[in-house]
């Protein structure tokens, strides 16, 4: 049972509170792996600092690892699969790299939430100066706002 009268213990608690953040957890199933209320983790918060910075480097920590992880499907990567052959009555250990392509959906999202200016939705209207070169793609050539890429 949660109890709001429940000290805080300097070592323990942001301990827990790192390792939960950095597991994905919400504020109130950090609270819950305490045992202490949603009101008493912001009361804890507020009132001790180093608590407050080990929720914060937890969720860091996490997001970080969800951005690794949604570049590499944005972009490919190679990664190695173990397969148990039989052999006989034996076991042989087979090691394999494969590769996975880069995902489209992955990719868009990673540009719209990086480079909103270049590929959000919704492009604000275009002012004479902007219509000028926007970027050098690395194929060459240039990229004009409202061309193709092939018509520079």
């Amino acid at each position: 049972m949660r109890s709001s009268s429940k000290h805080y213990d300097a070592e323990l608690h942001p301990l827990i509170a790192r390792l939960a953040a950095r597991h994905g957890m919400s504020d109130g199933k950090i609270a819950a792996a305490i045992g202490i209320t949603r009101g008493q983790l912001r009361q804890w918060t507020e009132q001790y600092p180093p608590f407050a910075a080990a929720i914060t480097e937890g969720k860091d920590l996490a997001d970080l690892r969800v951005a690794d992880a949604l570049y590499r499907r944005a972009v490919g990567f190679n990664y190695t699969q173990t397969e148990i052959m039989k052999e006989g009555n034996k076991d042989r250990i087979k090691k394999i790299t494969r590769y996975l392509p880069p995902d489209p959906q992955a990719a868009i999202f990673w540009l719209k939430n990086r480079r909103p200016d270049l590929w959000r939705h919704k492009q604000p209207p275009a002012r004479q100066e902007e219509l000028r070169i926007r970027f050098r793609p690395p194929w060459g050539g240039t990229i004009r706002q409202n061309e193709p890429p092939n018509a520079a």
